[in-house]
């Protein structure tokens, strides 16, 4: 098999393609830090970069449910060596790729693990929030019409409902490992999205499963994680990020370091798969207390 490098050149007709900014150092990040049995696998999207066609939540999730199958049918890559890493957009085409693999495959797929970066609950929530470059509402400005911003939302065509999907995935009871990432002033998708995101799949397991192995935090602490016999939650929250262009306390040399800490910290990883570009910047301590030693608290 043969391969070459992507310039930025050549794929200058959208943004987030996979070649684009600060991607290429975050992939590197990502392999320094075990490059003999580091693999990393990044796909543009249909419509995106050198991809041909048209986007849309449906073509987008065959994309990574065919990255994945590559991997496990070509590459033959173990799927408990394999973690889906998605950032902003990618966050939804990771979290349904994941689902797909632990609830509607026959067998399910036990994927290792799962690293959401600036991730949201869905698009409709999303857009209740959501300014264009952290400047232009989109519907806040209809806050006092609830009827009416619920009525525009229920009509959004692609409504990228990660918050169901994870559900979905606590309620099978497959194993799963979930990391979420964000940063407090990502003035595109607010950092409440990502604790919407964990108890999505916390709060499906309590009272269902009787051990509860280790808790740590409250929703609006720097560091929340909960553990259960059929996988792990972590949630870390910064104060600054890179996300979304905004570079003002943080640039892609510091981002990059911590991109790799997320994904493998708490994890044996062998194989990344890309979805989309991580992005975060600190380290953090993953050791978890006893349960009981601090409640979970929403």
């Amino acid at each position: 098999m043969q391969y070459r490098l992507i310039t930025q050149a050549e794929t200058t007709q959208n943004t987030g393609h996979l070649a684009q900014a600060q991607r290429p150092a975050h992939y590197k990040a990502l392999l320094d830090t075990d490059p003999d049995n580091t693999h990393i696998l990044a796909v543009d999207y249909r419509g995106f970069g050198l991809s041909t066609g048209a986007p849309s939540e449906a073509g987008l999730i065959t994309d990574g449910i065919a990255t994945v199958n590559w991997a496990l049918e070509k590459a033959g890559v173990s799927p408990e060596r394999m973690v889906l890493v998605g950032n902003s957009l990618g966050t939804g085409v990771a979290t349904a790729t994941m689902e797909h693999f632990a609830v509607h495959a026959s067998p399910p797929v036990p994927i290792r693990a799962l690293v959401l970066l600036s991730g949201f609950a869905n698009i409709p929530t999303l857009m209740k929030t959501y300014m264009i470059g952290g400047v232009v509402p989109v519907l806040s400005p209809l806050n006092t019409y609830p009827d009416l911003q619920k009525w525009i939302g229920e009509h959004v065509v692609d409504t990228w409902d990660s918050a169901r999907r994870l559900t979905s995935i606590a309620k099978s009871g497959s194993k799963f490992n979930l990391v979420l990432v964000h940063a407090r002033d990502d003035w595109d998708i607010v950092w409440k999205h990502s604790v919407l995101l964990y108890h999505a799949v916390v709060d499906q397991w309590v009272g269902r499963y009787d051990e509860c192995r280790a808790a740590t935090g409250k929703d609006d602490d720097e560091y929340q994680a909960a553990e259960y016999e059929t996988g792990t939650v972590r949630k870390h929250l910064f104060d600054h990020g890179e996300s979304h262009g905004n570079t003002r306390h943080s640039s892609s040399k510091m981002a990059a370091p911590c991109i790799s800490l997320h994904a493998f910290r708490g994890f044996t990883i062998k194989v990344i798969l890309a979805m989309m570009l991580p992005t975060s910047s600190a380290e953090y301590d993953m050791l978890v207390p006893p349960c009981g030693a601090h409640e979970l608290n929403r």
